[in-house]
């Protein structure tokens, strides 16, 4: 059986990150995504938010504050075309996350790496590896009708 050594280079399955309250935050990131296998393979991705929705740009909190999820290529762009990796060749994905005036508190979020199967006109996904980012907001900013927006 052929190798799809596809992974996600983070150095662990948890990525975490500190940003101040109630600020309009940029997060740039990037994941290096290499296929260690000796078969060519076709990947994507999937975002998960914390109230279990999926690949979206826009995400709106408990407290309807705003997160924006800029990748490229974007979620949905990439699960309608996969990217092909040949096999110990490597490709990025990189974008930011923007967090708009977020309340205090710890915010889990869910990137998914997945393998790509050609299933007739469209695309079969198997979760090869998942990493799990948490955004920690730390200081004094109050959720409530003064803050919002």
């Amino acid at each position: 059986m052929a190798d799809q050594g596809l992974e996600c280079d983070v150095m662990d399955d948890t990525l975490e990150i500190t940003i101040e309250a109630g600020k309009v935050v940029p997060i740039p990131t990037t994941f290096l995504v290499e296929n260690n296998g000796n078969v060519d393979t076709n990947f994507s991705f999937e975002l998960i938010m914390p109230d279990g929705s999926k690949d979206t740009d826009l995400y709106l909190d408990n407290n309807g504050k705003e997160w924006r999820f800029m990748f490229s290529p974007s979620p949905i762009e990439i699960k309608e075309e996969p990217f092909k990796i040949k096999a110990g060749k490597s490709n990025s994905i990189t974008g930011s996350i923007v967090a708009r005036e977020i309340c205090s508190g710890s915010y889990t979020f869910t990137l998914n790496l997945l393998i790509a199967t050609e299933a007739g006109s469209t695309w079969a996904f198997e979760t090869v590896e998942q990493i799990t980012v948490n955004v920690n907001v730390e200081g004094e900013y109050p959720c409530n009708e003064e803050n919002d927006v």
